[in-house]
């Protein structure tokens, strides 16, 4: 491998933009762009010769691009494109499969940080489920205003919670938590 490249952006929308190079050094990869969005819009892995090795009919290179899209439950994250220079298709095929490796542990990644993001929202819901909850067994504003209060004191940990209504500019305290 000659060259590499990891493109990432916002899920099915883009710009994917380069968050990792090789070599580290290497800043101009260019040329590995086309590869790359062609991988992006056909949403496959992709072996094509390079544009500078068809170019130069002396000599060739034997130099080509692969790439293979980051791709989670059907959602675009990004793509991965390699430069290789060799002349055996096992080689290639070699490269190929190895860049699908790689790109299923980024696609392993994404998905842990998606089922750590749905449950968070869960538990984010049930929390606000139990702080409603606490309130429906009272009859009246005030007493449902006091268990509220009481119970978001408990949950988010503090000594004293209140609610207050704005009333002509002015702020009212209603109910505090943990008082009569």
């Amino acid at each position: 491998v000659k060259a590499g490249l990891v493109l990432l952006g916002p899920p099915d929308r883009g710009p994917y933009r380069p968050v990792a190079t090789w070599p580290a050094g290497r800043r101009n990869l260019k040329h590995l762009t086309k590869t790359a969005e062609r991988t992006l819009a056909e949403r496959r892995g992709l072996v094509i010769k390079s544009e500078a090795d068809i170019a130069n009919t002396e000599s060739p290179n034997d130099c080509y691009e692969v790439s293979y899209p980051i791709e989670v439950s059907g959602v675009l994250h990004g793509a991965t494109v390699l430069e290789v220079h060799t002349r055996s298709d096992t080689k290639l095929k070699d490269a190929m499969r190895r860049l699908h490796w790689g790109a299923a542990w980024l696609e392993l990644l994404f998905s842990r940080e998606k089922i750590t993001a749905e449950i968070a929202a869960r538990e984010r819901i049930q929390s606000a489920m139990e702080l409603v909850s606490s309130t429906l067994g009272q009859e009246r504003c005030y007493a449902a205003a006091m268990a509220f209060a009481s119970a978001l004191a408990m949950k988010l940990e503090c000594e004293r919670v209140s609610i207050g209504f704005v009333d002509r500019g002015r702020m009212r305290v209603f109910a505090m938590s943990h008082s009569a």
